[in-house]
């Protein structure tokens, strides 16, 4: 499995820019920027397509009627989504 260093290296190899030593290196500029935009580059890339491997079934927990406003949609029901939800595909009955 390839880790974030090796992920980070072969975009820097893409642009002939080097490469680093580790990811978590904060001594080296290229470690510090490509960490700091690596988490919201994935999440990103993930957005984009129905990865397989980025795909988890859930059961959703149903808020209580004191926590929604059915007022504000029309639906009786609301439920919570996971909080590393970032794309939500289906919904099944």
């Amino acid at each position: 499995m390839l880790t974030q260093t090796d992920i980070a290296n072969s975009a820097l190899a893409y642009i002939s820019a080097g490469s680093i030593a580790s990811i978590h290196d904060n001594d080296d500029e290229k470690s510090r920027v490509i960490k700091s935009v690596f988490s919201s580059v994935a999440q990103g890339v993930i957005r984009l397509h129905r990865w397989s491997c980025c795909i988890q079934r859930q059961t959703l927990s149903q808020l209580s009627a004191t926590q929604i406003n059915s007022g504000d949609f029309g639906y009786p029901y609301a439920y919570l989504l996971p909080v590393d939800c970032l794309r939500f595909l289906e919904l099944n009955g």
